[in-house]
């Protein structure tokens, strides 16, 4: 949509602080603006949802991305192989979600 009005983004993080201040300030059509607006409303609705998925998905892992199950790899992509793995049945071992989402192993 911001395409169509001529708008390239300045920041790599559209939602989050600076590129919603861009958002807050960049001239777009009223259409695009109310447009916009709704979808932050939207996101800001589902926020505290996506973080209860987030924290309840960490506890379906064996170890902590934070302390580096997959090195190289962000809490985003993670959160997506979580994704499309599913729902965790069985416990998976580190290397096998390393060799399954194409990591190296140590």
């Amino acid at each position: 949509m911001l395409h169509q009005e001529g708008l390239q983004k300045p920041v790599s993080d559209l939602f989050g602080k600076a590129g919603r201040r861009w958002l807050a300030t960049a001239e777009m059509s009223a259409a695009a603006r109310q447009n916009v607006d709704s979808y932050l409303e939207l996101i800001d609705h589902l926020q505290p949802m996506v973080a209860r998925a987030q924290r309840a998905a960490l506890t379906a892992i064996p170890v902590h991305p934070a302390s580096g199950f997959c090195a190289g790899k962000g809490k985003n992509e993670m959160f997506a192989m979580l994704a499309r793995i599913g729902q965790l049945v069985h416990p998976v071992s580190r290397e096998g979600l390393l060799r399954w989402s194409g990591g190296v192993g140590e």
